[in-house]
């Protein structure tokens, strides 16, 4: 294994992430929408777990667990448990819009950077390290994206959810 691939990896892996934290643990106390807040409160955690999956990858202990999209699954429940009035839930600000806007930034930057090392590292174990991330990253990506879509759409967000079709006929 490369020392200074690995630095390179932990170093820069340990800054997005940490930044990622504070942005979401930031927004999550800002944003006026619940759904949004329970969202950024769970990439918190996510990004929490990422620190430990980096630290594992420092000591030389990382193994590399399949990701079953369990933060989707989570987030998925979430939103399907809220019910309620749509119109009440979808109430955002643009702040909240820009938060999203932002995050999805940030999450685009992430996977960049870990797709480049699953496909270019030199030892196995940051290729598999790198993987993993950016499987999750991608999935948070989505999680953003749609969120995104539904408090500025929420309309076409349950036509496109449910598969709606119009037809000219």
């Amino acid at each position: 294994m490369s020392d200074a691939e690995l630095s390179t990896v932990v170093d820069t892996a340990r800054k997005t992430e940490m930044d990622g934290r504070k942005f979401y643990a930031r927004t999550a106390e800002k944003t006026s929408n619940p759904l949004a807040r329970k969202m950024f409160e769970s990439l918190v955690a996510a990004e929490e777990s990422h620190l430990r999956f980096i630290d594992e990858l420092a000591r030389g202990e990382f193994k590399a667990p399949p990701y079953d999209h369990e933060f989707s699954r989570h987030l998925t429940t979430v939103f399907s448990k809220a019910g309620g009035d749509v119109k009440s839930l979808a109430a955002s600000t643009p702040d909240d819009i820009e938060a999203l806007d932002i995050a999805i930034g940030m999450e685009d930057e992430s996977m960049a950077f870990y797709r480049r090392y699953a496909e270019t590292g030199v030892s196995e174990q940051v290729r598999d390290f790198c993987k993993r991330m950016y499987a999750e990253e991608q999935d948070h990506w989505r999680i953003l994206q749609s969120t995104r879509d539904y408090l500025g759409d929420t309309g076409n967000w349950y036509m496109v959810q449910e598969g709606w079709s119009f037809d000219g006929g």
